[in-house]
């Protein structure tokens, strides 16, 4: 929560999986969240395994007020 750009964070877990999603200000903020969150986990999580980082934009949430696919309207 405390690094630049942060917006939110959830966590789902199904079929032995657990994804991770959170939202930041700009792909640069979320970059270099992922490496602080990196090695936070490898301290404290030793039992996960990190297996693809992937960056996306968010055309639509409801929950953080976003709309910005073409004709959407919530």
């Amino acid at each position: 929560k405390a690094q630049p750009g942060f917006q939110a964070y959830t966590v789902a877990i199904g079929d032995g999986e657990v994804l991770s999603l959170s939202v930041w200000d700009s792909q640069a903020d979320a970059e270099a969240g992922s490496k602080v969150v990196a090695t936070w986990v490898a301290e404290h999580m030793t039992e996960l395994e990190v297996t693809s980082v992937r960056y996306a934009e968010i055309m639509f949430s409801t929950t953080l007020g976003v709309t910005t696919a073409a004709g959407a309207t919530a």
